[in-house]
């Protein structure tokens, strides 16, 4: 999953290809403090139109069962481009990333998340 933060838009997190794996998919990412932000930026795999929802919430554990709160969520639409508003101003040390459907259940491919602060 490290393709989620890699800088390269080219990489790619892909949902296991397994017709049996079910969604949601999810993936939590340590930012090594906690953040104040202000919107994300999430990327689909270029050429790629199965992801459809990203849900972003912050927490400061790692649990992906722990306390979470949502950040904001977005729906693909067109492009391989979804700008999400950070709508509750919540701030954390992790971000969970859930990817709760998809346009070709159950696959999912995300290139990168970039976080913007205030």
């Amino acid at each position: 999953m490290n393709t989620l933060i890699d800088g390269n838009l080219d990489s790619y997190w892909h949902s296991q290809y397994d017709p049996h794996a079910p969604l949601p998919h999810w993936a939590v990412i340590d930012m090594a403090s906690e953040k104040n932000i202000s919107y994300f930026e999430v990327y689909r795999r270029k050429g790629n139109g199965d992801a459809k929802t990203a849900q972003l919430f912050v927490g400061n554990s790692a649990d992906p069962a722990g306390t979470w709160t949502l950040a904001g969520e977005g729906v693909f639409t067109s492009g391989d481009k979804l700008t999400v508003t950070n709508s509750n101003q919540a701030k954390g040390r992790y971000l969970k990333l859930v990817l709760p459907d998809s346009y070709r259940a159950p696959f999912t491919a995300i290139a990168e998340i970039y976080v913007f602060g205030k």
